[in-house]
């Protein structure tokens, strides 16, 4: 057991030092990630064109070339609580900007999904007055804004429903993301 201990210990050591060097390649993050995703919604759109892409985070990619064309929409978290911790709320000037690049995915026709954080526990929502308060403004805000609303642990272990925000049934097939 020890010589498969030091066995992994000398591997982990090998690949933190082959980690450290500087020779990182001369790469645009920023463009490889709208690359990818313009290539994986081409070829979802050539296996199945009733495919659909939402990225997460990252609204600050609407301006490069191709990327507002490739998705179907964006999912944003902390928009409005969780960007410093759970049940924080997110600082203004963030939340301003992210609305700001959210609004042109939303004036693109894309459908904009919010997730936020209020909750204090990362694994257990509790509905105290406070809490529900961080409830009701997060989805008052992003409903103002044209988005769509979700409150969850940060865990997402479990759907939360919302006191004052439940789903409403639909018995309906979804074949759109047209909303009524």
């Amino acid at each position: 057991m020890n010589r498969f201990v030091s066995s992994v210990r000398a591997a982990f050591v090998f690949l933190l030092l082959a980690g450290c060097g500087d020779d990182l390649p001369d790469l645009d993050f920023r463009q490889e990630m709208v690359d990818f995703v313009i290539e994986i919604s081409d070829y979802a759109e050539s296996e199945d064109s009733t495919s659909l892409i939402f990225p997460q985070n990252n609204p600050d990619l609407w301006s490069e070339d191709g990327y507002l064309d490739a998705v179907d929409g964006i999912g944003q978290e902390e928009l409005y609580y969780g960007y410093d911790g759970d049940g924080v709320a997110t600082p203004p000037e963030v939340t301003s900007e992210w609305k700001e690049q959210l609004g042109h995915f939303r004036d693109a026709g894309k459908l904009v999904l919010t997730v936020d954080y209020p909750f204090d526990d990362p694994e257990t929502p509790s509905f105290t007055p406070q809490i529900r308060s961080k409830i009701d403004s997060a989805y008052s805000r992003s409903q103002t804004q044209g988005f769509v609303s979700y409150c969850a642990v940060r865990e997402l272990i479990s759907i939360t429903v919302n006191p004052g925000h439940e789903p409403e049934p639909n018995m309906e097939p979804i074949t759109s993301l047209d909303r009524p």
